[in-house]
């Protein structure tokens, strides 16, 4: 569910298919190439808020967000929630550094 619905924003980016329970992908602001600088602004802010717990990771140069779905309670209406929170996040940040 959750890399279906990270496919259908055009504000976010799934960076890999999900062979596991690790989804990776990343807030992609309007300059593309800030990608990569968005992600542990956009994490730290989610953590400090207790939104959600996200950590994140590189690999091949490209920084993501890594959201790991164990959690029962982790339904539909969370994981949407969680996107709207990523989307939200980058959206403060590139309005201060975009």
């Amino acid at each position: 569910f959750m890399a279906q619905e990270i496919r259908k924003r055009k504000s976010l980016e799934l960076l890999y298919e999900p062979e596991s329970l690790n989804v990776c992908f990343r807030y992609k602001p309007k300059r593309k190439f800030m990608a990569n600088l968005a992600v542990r602004p956009i994490r730290e802010e989610l953590m400090r808020r207790g939104e959600a717990m996200v950590n994140w990771s590189s690999r091949g140069g490209e920084s993501f967000l890594r959201y790991i779905v164990v959690h029962p309670g982790a339904d539909e209406a969370v994981i949407t929630k969680l996107l709207d929170d990523v989307v939200a996040a980058g959206q403060r940040w590139e309005t201060h550094h975009g």
